[in-house]
């Protein structure tokens, strides 16, 4: 890979990551219109996608995040829910509901900035065997155990 595509590729991940956390498909696309005029005035002749679709696909950003989980995290109880089970915008954890000397209160904190649907506290899991899974699929992934060694003792 060239000095040249190593550049596009790093500008094309950094772009595809910071739009799936902070912007739009939009708002990412002309992002990217914008990167594509500003390197062709500078006189690159490097190609640069103006569609996020398809600067996902290359970077491969599918791969990246196939078996991602997203969790919604309250930041003063760190309760967590997930984006199906939510009713409210706000965390219902009561702390040790089942005291009858303490009045059962939930948590009540705001589980989203403002009116947006932008978690305040977001907890992104992948499973190890998903990772392990992904690791050892790399076509630069070679194990070898044909020359493999056994001490018996």
């Amino acid at each position: 890979m060239s000095n040249e595509q190593q550049l596009r590729h790093l500008l094309l991940l950094f772009i595809v990551l910071f739009q799936a956390k902070h912007l739009s498909v939009k708002a990412g696309e002309d992002l990217l219109a914008f990167l594509s005029f500003f390197v062709r005035s500078l006189g690159h002749s490097m190609e640069i996608p103006t569609k996020i679709s398809t600067a996902r696909t290359m970077v491969n950003y599918s791969k990246a995040t196939d078996g991602l989980s997203r969790f919604l995290v309250c930041s003063a109880c760190r309760s967590v829910y997930t984006s199906g089970r939510l009713h409210s915008r706000s965390c219902g954890y009561v702390r040790f509901p089942n005291n009858p000397y303490r009045q059962a209160q939930p948590c009540g904190n705001a589980l989203f900035v403002g009116s947006s649907l932008k978690p305040v506290l977001e907890y992104p899991y992948n499973s190890i065997v998903e990772t392990l899974k992904k690791f050892f699929m790399r076509p630069s992934c070679c194990i070898h155990t044909t020359n493999k060694v056994n001490i018996h003792g």
